[in-house]
């Protein structure tokens, strides 16, 4: 209601409103109100645990995992590493210990990859505006050519 009627929303009273949701066993609106809230909201290091530890012990780790990754993929949010030792113990419990650095290293390997593809688009561009100045130059070059040699026959 509180976003429906554009007032505005603070981590106090989201925080309370999870709480709720979570003891009455809303487990599903806990978790699409923490996906409407996340993108306008600064959430803390407890915000995310306290979502991400009610989906673990629900057995919901993928779900977990996907939150992991959507932070991850946002340069705004930084995975601290209390965060990261929450998850990996969280992953622990459900015999999926590794599950954490696989992901860690998957993003850093997209991240690279679309870093050398910037780089490789960029060096492309380059050398397609060398190629098309270089073409508009030619007839220029020739033209003076033919000066220089008609200067000299005199």
């Amino acid at each position: 209601t509180m976003v429906e009627s554009s007032l505005r929303t603070n981590l106090a009273v989201y925080n309370r409103l999870q709480d709720q949701l979570v003891k009455a066993g809303k487990l599903d609106d806990a978790k699409s109100f923490f996906d409407m809230m996340v993108s306008k909201l600064k959430m803390d290091d407890e915000a995310y645990k306290f979502i991400m530890k009610a989906l673990s012990e629900a057995g919901r780790l993928d779900e977990m995992l996907k939150i992991v990754d959507e932070m991850l993929g946002d340069e705004t949010v930084r995975v601290s590493e209390e965060i990261q030792e929450f998850v990996k113990e969280e992953l622990r419990k459900g015999g999926r210990e590794d599950d954490l650095q696989k992901l860690m290293d998957e993003k850093e390997r997209l991240k690279e990859e679309a870093k050398a593809k910037e780089l490789e688009a960029a060096e492309a561009k380059k050398r397609s505006t060398n190629i098309s100045i270089a073409s508009l130059m030619s007839p220029k070059l020739e033209e003076e050519k033919k000066e220089e040699v008609k200067d000299a026959l005199g």
